[in-house]
């Protein structure tokens, strides 16, 4: 490889996908990485797109690849860099310039996406990942199939161990297709219903063991999945509560966490049956091996914790882009491991803040002047008396975070010391009042704090608060007094670190509560103009950017309660001037559905030889996508 500059895009680029919202790939991202032509690498940006467009998960595809190449060239130039300075380009077919990064995991009979997420597991945080012992989990729902046609033909979820220097690939079992599937019954998110297993106490318990000799490899758990969950459902659903149930859930919702409890359970029972195995076949001491794991399902904090206590491994790794906005990163980390995959390699990928940054903007300051009262610089003591005060405020502070969580650079913080805090930021939103917040913490405070601490930046661990401690921090307690933590040091948030000194200074508490700077449906706020109008149609009083200067918000009543809009869909349009109609037209002459669309693109190893501009071959893909549905109805639901 050449000295240099390389993208990793994983997106995709098709007219009729752009204009019928065909979605192929969700979390759609952009890597930027640069070389230095010897033996190291470091990622230097990370454009999540759903930042730009506004679009959650983003699942648009660009109209082509001239519109990718636009967007691309923009964010080159923040870096004061241009599409010359780019050696190559790959993770999407229609732009990429070479395959090598996949191709060579072919032998494994494993969908690269998978691959692409062992690879984030492996080099995160971990610069030479080949000299350490370590087992490698990628914790998936499913891939995608724009990597290669066959890949839902091939084993879904990857597995690795790294011993005397060399990586072993083989399948493993993942249960995040249980949580997928559950979503999209009960219309929860994961995140949400991994929160309601554990706010309430109703246990309806259900033998998971029944299911000890089921599999969940390949494309067949979509099925397991939808039977285990449904007889799961239909068991607690059949059984009436217990007298004492906390009348503040209704019935439905202690039904679904007694639900979710138990796919809790027999999901760790899956994770407990791949980690022993694969202990004894490679003859590894957990004690001196690291645990790497990714994909979504690695998001679900409580079987986080329940891994390392239980087996002790020596350290962690777990990436804050784990679900599909890791996948560009992965894509990046295997055309370094392919093509210069040595131990003397070097990676530099190890911290949450690689995303846009964020600075003071005198033209946007002006736009919004008629609702600005101040703008002045501050102190930390100054955002503290300000927290007390005002209980929220607005934090925006250098690059954006990459993944799902607001890790301190575009959050709401607030104080912990009370519900109210709680309270008022679920009712900021939109969420169950149930819903627990998370807190960022002092590392150095912390074991006074949390029975059995482990260091937490990318909050990706549960911890239990010590008793003396409850009363308080009662804003950040789940309902069985565990917290979703956020460990702050110097180091990983100089910024963050300084205002939670502050406040433990001031209130003997070192701890804040910290939520995602986003709307109900809206992805995580990216730049300064976004912010203030969040915090108008919110009616919050303070933006503090970079931990420097406070924006004061008059208050205000014509913007109050507005929802948020879409941001730069420029991007994401189809060509100006195009005839859409007559395009869809002419690709589309037999009119197939979305959903048969949908089939049809999402399963090249079906239909690569069909051309939906033929009748006959229109009219069996809409004969097969019928008996797929019939089988698996909540199948192509996007």
């Amino acid at each position: 490889m050449r000295a240099g500059y390389y993208v990793s895009a994983f997106v995709c680029c098709n007219e009729l996908q752009n204009l019928l919202d065909i979605k192929l790939r969700h979390d759609q991202t952009i890597a930027l990485w640069y070389f230095d032509g010897n033996s190291e690498a470091k990622l230097v940006k990370y454009w999540e797109l759903e930042r730009i467009s506004g679009y959650k998960q983003h699942a648009k595809a660009f109209y082509n690849k001239e519109a990718f190449y636009t967007l691309l060239e923009q964010l080159l130039a923040e870096e004061e860099l241009s599409l010359k300075d780019v050696n190559e380009i790959c993770g999407t077919k229609e732009i990429e310039t070479n395959t090598r990064y996949r191709d060579v995991f072919d032998y494994t009979g494993i969908a690269y996406h998978s691959i692409a997420h062992l690879m984030t597991a492996m080099y995160y945080g971990n610069k030479q990942p080949l000299q350490t012992d370590m087992v490698l989990l990628s914790l998936d729902a499913g891939p995608d199939s724009q990597f290669e046609e066959d890949a839902y033909d091939k084993k879904f979820y990857v597995g690795g161990v790294i011993k005397n220097g060399k990586l072993d690939i083989f399948p493993i079992e993942s249960p995040a297709r249980l949580w997928s599937y559950a979503f999209k019954k009960f219309k929860l998110r994961e995140g949400t219903l991994m929160a309601l297993a554990t706010a309430t106490d109703t246990t309806i318990e259900f033998d998971v063991s029944k299911f000890d000799d089921v599999s969940f490899y390949d494309d067949s758990t979509r099925i397991k999945a939808r039977k285990i969950v449904d007889e799961i459902s239909e068991f607690v659903f059949s059984t009436c509560l217990p007298k004492n149930a906390d009348k503040r859930f209704s019935e439905e919702e202690h039904k679904i966490s007694a639900i979710m409890k138990n796919v809790a359970n027999l999901s760790q029972r899956i994770l407990d049956r791949n980690i022993e195995r694969i202990i004894k076949q490679y003859e590894l001491v957990a004690e001196e091996t690291i645990i790497s794991m990714a994909g979504g399902f690695a998001l679900n904090c409580p079987t986080n914790s329940y891994i390392l206590q239980k087996y002790k491994f020596a350290n962690y790794q777990i990436p804050p882009c784990t679900s599909d906005t890791g996948i560009a990163a992965g894509i990046g980390l295997s055309a370094f491991y392919v093509d210069l995959g040595t131990s003397d390699l070097k990676i530099d990928f190890s911290s949450a803040y690689y995303g846009q940054t964020v600075e003071m903007d005198t033209a946007i300051l002006n736009k919004y002047q008629s609702y600005i009262d101040a703008v002045d610089a501050v102190n930390s003591k100054d955002i503290v008396e300000d927290i007390i005060k005002d209980s929220v405020i607005v934090w925006v502070n250098g690059n954006s975070e990459i993944g799902p969580r607001a890790l301190g650079n575009r959050s709401l913080i607030g104080d912990p010391r009370t519900t109210k805090t709680k309270d008022l930021l679920n009712n900021i939103k939109k969420r169950q009042w149930w819903r627990p917040v998370a807190p960022v913490v002092l590392d150095e405070k912390a074991k006074d704090w949390l029975e059995d601490y482990t260091y937490s930046p990318n909050m990706l661990l549960n911890f239990v608060v010590k008793p003396e401690q409850l009363d308080k921090v009662p804003a950040i307690l789940h309902f069985d007094n565990t917290a979703r933590v956020q460990s702050v040091s110097r180091d990983s948030n100089i910024e963050l670190y300084d205002v939670l000194l502050e406040f433990y200074n001031i209130t003997g508490v070192p701890v804040l509560c910290n939520t995602s700077l986003n709307d109900a449906g809206e992805p995580i706020i990216n730049n300064l103009e976004q912010a203030v109008i969040f915090a108008l149609h919110k009616n919050i009083k303070h933006i503090y950017i970079n931990g420097k200067y406070r924006i004061t918000l008059k208050n205000n009543t014509d913007l109050q309660g507005k929802p948020f809009g879409y941001r730069d869909e420029i991007f994401f349009m189809p060509d100006k001037g195009a005839n859409t109609a007559k395009i869809i037209e002419e690709q589309n002459p037999y009119g197939l559905s979305i959903k048969e669309l949908t089939y049809f693109m999402d399963n090249p190893n079906i239909f690569a030889k069909y051309d939906i501009r033929k009748q006959e071959d229109a009219l069996f893909i809409k004969n097969a996508t019928a008996e797929y549905l019939e089988n698996n109805p909540d199948a192509l639901q996007r």
